[in-house]
C-alpha cells in the first residue's frame, strides 16, 4: 500500500466536512489483510512441532486467537464508524496502525509463533488504541458530552 493512497484517503477526510468513510474503510481493511498475510508469510513454520508436542496447548492458543479476532473485528468496526466524522491525519493513522498491528499479532498467535512478541504487539497496540480513543474528542456521537474530569 503506497503512502499516496493513505494520504489521499486521510487527506480527503481532513479537508472535507464529511470524510470519505468508504475510502478510509477500504484502506483499513486492505491494510488489515496485508498485515495478516505478511504475518503468515514471515512466520516460520514452527507451529507444526508445537501442535504435535502438545495438541491441547495448540487448541488453547487458537481459541485465544479467535477471541482476539473478535476484538480485532470490534476495533475495526469502531474505527469505520469513527471515520464517519472529521478526523485528523495523526488520529486516523493511529487508528489504522493499531488495527493493522493487532491483526498481525492475532495471526501470529493463531500460528503459535513468536508468542511473546505477538502478545506484546497485540496488547501494546490495543492499549495505544484505547489511549487514542479516550483522547479523541469526536469519538462520542454529537450531543453526547464527555463528563468533566475532576
Amino acid at each position: 500500500m503506497s503512502t499516496s493512497t493513505l494520504h489521499t484517503a486521510i487527506g480527503s477526510a481532513r479537508v472535507s466536512s464529511t470524510p470519505n468513510r468508504a475510502a478510509l474503510a477500504a484502506v483499513l481493511l486492505a491494510g488489515a489483510l496485508i498485515s495478516a498475510v505478511a504475518a503468515f508469510a514471515i512466520a516460520p513454520a514452527a507451529s507444526a512441532p508445537t501442535a504435535e508436542a502438545d495438541p491441547a496447548l495448540t487448541r488453547l492458543l487458537q481459541g485465544m486467537a479467535l477471541i482476539k479476532l473478535a476484538f480485532v473485528a470490534a476495533m475495526a468496526g469502531l474505527v469505520i464508524w469513527r471515520f464517519g466524522r472529521p478526523v485528523s491525519r495523526p488520529v486516523a493513522a493511529g487508528y489504522l496502525f493499531s488495527v493493522w498491528t493487532v491483526t498481525a499479532a492475532t495471526v501470529l498467535i493463531w500460528q503459535s509463533v513468536w508468542l511473546g512478541a505477538a502478545s506484546l504487539l497485540f496488547h501494546g497496540a490495543a492499549f495505544a488504541f484505547l489511549v487514542l480513543a479516550l483522547r479523541d474528542d469526536r469519538i462520542l456521537p454529537p450531543g453526547l458530552n464527555r463528563p468533566p474530569v475532576s
